[in-house]
């Protein structure tokens, strides 16, 4: 896959696996609210896996020298701390002001995404659109609060969590 904003997407993928697991980690540590908290935990789990699974597309690419780089470092480091930084402000802020601010998050990241799918091989299309449906699913998860459907907002996220 190559093209003008490949190493810059690359870069914002991974910040975004890194600050999301940090972020809602976090969240659920500060959470009261025992459904709140649950939330939490399980997208914190998908980013946790997501960014797994991007550390392993790295390697199979053999991409993943950059890793050790300076730049890669810095925003993995960066990106924890952003996460940490909008855990705090997240858990003062009412449920649906957060569930606006997480949907909010999610739309640059997804056209992101769209963009490396678009842009990818075949053989990395399968990879790719399962990017873009972790995104997909964090804000329908988000969407499905603010609708008040509480009791399967979690649903496409668990799916994709099955799923793999």
């Amino acid at each position: 896959m190559s093209y003008r904003e490949f190493e810059q997407d690359l870069i914002a993928l991974y910040r975004a696996e890194y600050m999301g697991e940090a972020m809602f980690s976090l969240l659920a540590s500060l959470s009261f609210n025992a459904r709140q908290k649950k939330c939490w935990q399980v997208l914190a789990m998908l980013e946790r896996q997501t960014k797994c699974q991007y550390l392993d597309y790295l390697e199979r690419q053999q991409l993943n020298d950059q890793l050790s780089s300076g730049r890669w470092w810095f925003s993995r480091t960066s990106a924890r701390l952003t996460g940490l930084f909008f855990g705090l402000v997240f858990a003062l802020l009412p449920w649906a002001t957060a569930m606006r601010g997480l949907l909010s998050g999610t739309d640059d990241l997804i056209a992101v995404f769209e963009r490396m799918h678009l842009h990818c091989g075949p053989d990395e299309k399968a990879y790719f659109m399962t990017v873009v449906a972790h995104e997909q699913a964090i804000a329908e998860f988000a969407r499905a609060e603010l609708d008040g459907a509480s009791s399967s907002s979690l649903v496409p996220v668990m799916n994709l969590l099955q799923r793999r």
